[in-house]
C-alpha cells in the first residue's frame, strides 16, 4: 500500500474515536508524497465521519455513529463498496507483530494552535513521527489506531508503547520514513461547523462495486 493511502488510514481511523467527543466540525490535511499530493478533509459530526481524499485519485469514506464497516465511494465510477473494521483489526493483530518499536517524548508542540504530544517511534524498518492532538479526542483513540495498524505502520505493539506512556490523540500532523520513501500529512485548518445527515450516507446515485477494479 502506497504511504499516502497508510497515512489516509492513520487519520481515518485515529479520528473514530471523536464519535465521544463534543467536537464537531473540518479539519483538513495537506498529504505529500512521491506517489502523490493531495487534500484529505474530514468531516467530524456526532452523524458519522465522511473523509475525502482529493488528489489523483478521488477516494470518499463514510463511517456511520457505532458501526462495525464503512463505506468507500469512488465517485468516478459512482460505484462502492464495504469494508470490514472487524477484518482490519484482525489483520492488524497479525501483520507486523514481530516489529520492535522505541519511544522518543519530543515534549508537546502546538499544531494549529492545539496542543499535541510530539514524539517519535522507531523500529529497524520505519520511523514515524505524530504530533497528537488529545484535547480533540477521548483516550479510546489507540484502540481505532489498532484496527488498522499494520496499515499505517504502527502494529499493536506500537500501539501497547503509546498506551502505556498515555500518548493519546487525533495525529494532526505525521511523518512517516520508510526504505521506499517518505510522506506527511498535515492538519492545515480547523473548522468547527454541523453538517446535514446526508453527508455521512450513500447517495442513492452511487451502485455497489462489481469488482475491485472498478473502486481503483
Amino acid at each position: 500500500m502506497r504511504l499516502r493511502n497508510k497515512l489516509l488510514f492513520l487519520i481515518l481511523f485515529s479520528a473514530t474515536s471523536l464519535f465521544a467527543q463534543k467536537f464537531e466540525g473540518a479539519i483538513t490535511f495537506q498529504i505529500q508524497s512521491p506517489q502523490q499530493q493531495g487534500e484529505l478533509e474530514l468531516l467530524i459530526s456526532p452523524k458519522g465521519i465522511r473523509a475525502e481524499f482529493k488528489g489523483q485519485n478521488d477516494v470518499v469514506v463514510l463511517i456511520k455513529r457505532d458501526a462495525t464497516d464503512a463505506v468507500q465511494l469512488n465517485p468516478k465510477t459512482k460505484t462502492y463498496r464495504d469494508i470490514d473494521l472487524q477484518e482490519q483489526r484482525r489483520l492488524s493483530a497479525s501483520v507486523g507483530k514481530l516489529e520492535k518499536f522505541e519511544l522518543e517524548k519530543l515534549g508537546k508542540e502546538l499544531v494549529l494552535n492545539v496542543m499535541c504530544h510530539h514524539f517519535k517511534l522507531k523500529s529497524a524498518k520505519r520511523t514515524l513521527e505524530i504530533w497528537a492532538a488529545e484535547s480533540l479526542v477521548d483516550s479510546t483513540l489507540l484502540a481505532r489506531l489498532s484496527d488498522v495498524g499494520a496499515l499505517v505502520g504502527i502494529s499493536p505493539n506500537a500501539v501497547e508503547v503509546m498506551q502505556r506512556e498515555s500518548l493519546n490523540g487525533l495525529p494532526l500532523k505525521v511523518i512517516v520514513t520508510e526504505p521506499s520513501g517518505s510522506a506527511q500529512v498535515e492538519a492545515k485548518r480547523i473548522a468547527r461547523k454541523s453538517f446535514k445527515s446526508s453527508l455521512f450516507e450513500v447517495e442513492k446515485s452511487y451502485r455497489k462495486e462489481e469488482n475491485n477494479a472498478e473502486m481503483q
